[in-house]
């Protein structure tokens, strides 16, 4: 996979670049993923008859990092906005506009950001780090679609066979909440079927449905027990759906 081959590289040039710790730990289990989502943007990006480089194209990142870059490299004449928390890693270089927006108050529409059109939005590994329900936060990103406009949204599956293993060994599978505010780490992670719902609740459709083993095990038994579910789809770790407005 030529995306693959490139993310990889990618991936190489942060962990040797003037990162932290934290960030480059970030970018070694986040290669595959992005791989596979920006090729699920490209898809879309195809359907909306947009140029290889984007030209008249516009994309919205939400939760702005490392990816909102790669989007910029990858179609370098798109335009590029972000919503969420500010990042430093995303310069002005990388996004036309940035919107500063606590996800959470989408629970209060009078305090919603005007409606923007867009032709695809982009949630990867948001909706699991948030308080308020998960439809509400849908149906916000929904003003911020154009008509027919395109969700690619990924988050990790809450009942991959990892997960289910540690449960029956009496182990919580879920990471304790961390004292940052802004990023307290997973809520409430979700399943396909959750997923698909939550998006016919905020009127949104699906189009596709992706199971994918993009997160590493980190150990060569995880390793094996993920190649293990080729026949078990809904125990792999990783979900991305593509929702249309």
């Amino acid at each position: 996979m030529d995306t693959l081959r490139v993310m990889s590289v990618w991936e190489n040039d942060i962990v040797r670049g003037d990162y932290t710790d934290e960030e480059k730990r970030y970018a070694k289990n986040s290669w595959r993923r992005f791989a596979f989502v920006l090729e699920r943007v490209e898809e879309c990006a195809a359907l909306k008859g947009s140029s290889q480089d984007g030209t008249n194209l516009s994309i919205l990142d939400i939760g702005p990092h490392f990816f909102t870059a790669l989007l910029r490299k990858r179609f370098p004449a798109a335009t590029i906005n972000s919503i969420g928390y500010y990042n430093q890693l995303c310069t002005s270089a990388t996004v036309n506009k940035h919107i500063e927006f606590d996800l959470a108050n989408t629970q209060f529409p009078e305090r919603w950001p005007a409606p923007m059109e867009h032709d695809i939005v982009v949630m990867g590994e948001v909706i699991e780090h948030l308080y308020t329900a998960p439809w509400l936060v849908l149906r916000f990103v929904k003003s911020l679609m154009s008509k027919n406009g395109f969700l690619v949204l990924s988050t990790p599956n809450a009942v991959d066979i990892i997960k289910r293993l540690n449960i029956l060994r009496g182990r919580n599978p879920y990471e304790m909440l961390r004292e940052c505010l802004h990023n307290p780490g997973h809520i409430r992670e979700y399943t396909l079927r959750e997923l698909t719902e939550i998006g016919s609740k905020a009127g949104l459709k699906v189009r596709t449905t992706y199971l994918a083993n993009y997160f590493p095990a980190n150990t060569a038994l995880g390793d094996i027990l993920y190649t293990s579910t080729y026949a078990f789809p809904w125990l792999r770790n990783g979900i991305t759906i593509v929702f249309q407005a």
